[in-house]
């Protein structure tokens, strides 16, 4: 249809993470993480301390694979994919598939995913936080699940309707 969104965010992406292509990089990193045609790609990018939730990203996309079986995937793009095994330890993990990413590559292939996870704690520090990797999932097109603690990426979401709101609490009590 040629219409685009623009989105003007209060922080800094790198050059390489604005892909004019997207089309033609979504193909590309698709073949490249071996996501089928028909399946709707989740992302988590980012490193794998607790704070960002990861383990609570992992049991979301279990709950939601559970309503929707073989038809998604869990992309884990991190730069220590070997540190990844206790962090899902004793978690479902098929339909997940975690790899390491170049820095200069990663707006290009989050294009190959559908939804941005990116899951935060509600805490001071995430009140005043604005996280680099939520603009890289706008800019990628991404539908971003994320948390109220993230005060203004929670805003924008709810603004814009560029994703929806889930509190870590509710994965880890609910």
């Amino acid at each position: 249809c040629g219409v685009h969104n623009v989105w003007r965010i209060p922080c800094g992406l790198l050059r390489s993470s604005v892909i004019s292509e997207s089309g033609r990089a979504r193909e590309e990193w698709r073949k490249r993480l071996s996501i089928p045609a028909e399946t709707t790609a989740f992302v988590y990018s980012g490193g794998l301390s607790k704070w960002q939730c990861v383990r609570e990203a992992v049991l979301l996309f279990g709950r939601i694979r559970q309503a929707w079986p073989g038809k998604c995937r869990l992309v884990i793009m991190t730069p220590r994919v070997e540190a990844l095994s206790p962090i899902v330890a004793g978690l479902d993990a098929s339909g997940i598939r975690a790899c390491s990413v170049p820095a200069e590559d990663i707006g290009a292939a989050l294009c190959a995913c559908d939804i941005g996870l990116l899951l935060r704690d509600n805490s001071s520090t995430n009140h005043n936080a604005f996280p680099n990797k939520f603009a890289e999932y706008v800019v990628a097109g991404l539908f971003v699940i994320t948390s109220p603690g993230l005060k203004d990426a929670s805003e924008f979401v709810l603004r814009h309707r560029v994703g929806v709101l889930i509190d870590p609490r509710e994965i880890r009590y609910g």
